[in-house]
């Protein structure tokens, strides 16, 4: 038997406004060329 167990995303919103904030201030991983490849939908 198993059990479908919902998702944490308490902290999403505040995280995707961080990434949003890194990325538009090249900081962290953001800062290296070809390091981080976007998704795009």
């Amino acid at each position: 038997m198993s059990y479908m167990k919902k998702s944490n995303t308490t902290f999403s919103d505040e995280l995707k406004e961080v990434e949003i904030q890194v990325k538009k201030e090249n900081k962290s991983v953001w800062s290296i060329p070809g390091y981080v490849e976007e998704i795009k939908n």
